[in-house]
């Protein structure tokens, strides 16, 4: 049995200003906004707030798109459910595999269609073909 379920998951990601420990200030990132509705900041460390108070579940055989402007979350959600990530406040619980297909341009090609990538990243895997059923 396949489960993902998110409670309540926070991703907060903190970005350090390395011109705070110069002698010379030199303009920084200020309060630039990057998608998110929310960055805070903290002295010398801007937090942006990727994801925020999430909840989802997904049964096997579930299909999900994610869709979203540039800077939505998307791949962050994803880094999250394949473990890159960790969430910093809330719950996530995976069973079974998760394996993330992020854009690594030297195993992708980008002539056969999504269904053949994920037949070809199973086949390199030796994972048995009736995982993808």
């Amino acid at each position: 049995m396949t489960l993902v379920r998110l409670a309540d998951v926070n991703v907060r990601i903190p970005i350090y200003d390395s011109h705070a420990l110069r002698l010379v200030r030199l303009p920084a990132f200020g309060r630039a906004k990057v998608g998110t509705q929310a960055i805070s900041h903290s002295g010398a460390v801007l937090i942006i707030h990727a994801l925020n108070s999430l909840n989802m579940e997904l049964h096997e055989g579930d299909r999900v798109c994610l869709i979203g402007h540039n800077g939505a979350g998307k791949t962050t959600l994803l880094r999250v459910l394949a473990g890159i990530y960790p969430a910093s406040t809330g719950k996530v619980e995976v069973v079974g595999k998760v394996f993330a297909l992020l854009g690594n341009s030297t195993m992708m090609n980008p002539a056969p269609p999504g269904y053949e990538t994920i037949r070809l990243v199973v086949s390199l895997y030796h994972w048995p073909q009736s995982w993808m059923a």
